[in-house]
């Protein structure tokens, strides 16, 4: 008999390969995702972070251009702030500074609210790995406080690579190393105004040193730390430490205070 043409070919089938097709995407993908999720390190969101750590947020701080900017060209972040209505170059900067004062000022009250019987007053504030805003937030934290009436004094306890003094533009020839090597000096005369705010004061890295992790162990911290808490010449001593990962400064540190707060 003769051949027969069939109307459609028996190869390649468009419905066989869309379907096959489809189950090989599926998989390829949903592998792909798990395999993205493992090697994924980041906290995407507040509620994350609630979730991994289990320990109280005290609130979230936006992302701010000129704060960040500060850093990059390492100029002083506290002129970056008063002088914020000159920023023309962007429009947003006016909305930022508004939008960050209050989220400082929500970090403020959670923290007057964190115990209500014994008053916190020294806190060290720490981030797991560097360049993750730590430095910026104290500043923009301890400006709020200031401008709430508090009296509050900055401490650059980052002996390894200081920012302090170049972010609210101070010099750094003596500081807390300095403070922490001789005992016979007195706290007071190493402190610097900040500006012309009556209210804000700032102590500095001071000269590097061989072994900071000694010095932050040692008898001296233990006492300075209490001496400074217990002058009552302030009501919050911030203390910007080194990153929390690799290094035992932070702990060192935070065990003569009241405590110490992550930056996430």
């Amino acid at each position: 008999s003769p051949p027969i043409m069939r109307p459609s070919p028996i190869k390649p089938s468009i419905t066989k390969n869309l379907s096959l097709g489809a189950i090989l995407g599926i998989l390829s993908g949903f592998f792909a995702a798990l395999i993205r999720d493992r090697l994924d390190y980041v906290f995407h969101n507040p509620v994350e972070v609630k979730e991994k750590l289990s320990v109280p947020i005290l609130g979230h701080i936006p992302y701010v251009n000129f704060a960040y900017r500060s850093r990059e060209k390492k100029e002083s972040i506290v002129d970056m702030i008063n002088n914020v209505d000159s920023f023309t170059e962007d429009k947003n900067v006016v909305r930022q500074n508004f939008i960050w004062q209050e989220a400082m000022r929500n970090i403020s009250t959670s923290i007057r609210f964190l115990n209500t019987e014994n008053s916190i007053r020294s806190i060290a504030i720490t981030s797991s790995i560097p360049a993750e805003g730590k430095s910026a937030g104290i500043i923009m934290l301890a400006k709020v406080l200031t401008d709430l009436g508090f009296r509050v004094l900055v401490i650059d306890a980052d002996l390894r690579k200081p920012q302090m003094h170049l972010r609210l533009g101070l010099n750094n020839i003596k500081g807390f190393s300095n403070i922490l090597t001789d005992v016979n000096t007195n706290f007071r005369d190493f402190i610097q105004q900040i500006g012309d705010n009556k209210n804000w004061f700032a102590i500095t890295a001071g000269q590097k040193v061989p072994d900071p992790t000694r010095l932050f162990g040692s008898k001296r911290m233990t006492s300075l730390a209490k001496e400074m808490s217990d002058s009552n010449e302030f009501d919050y001593i911030l203390y910007d430490t080194t990153p929390a990962i690799g290094l035992a400064d932070p702990a060192l540190i935070a065990r003569n205070l009241d405590g110490y707060i992550l930056v996430v």
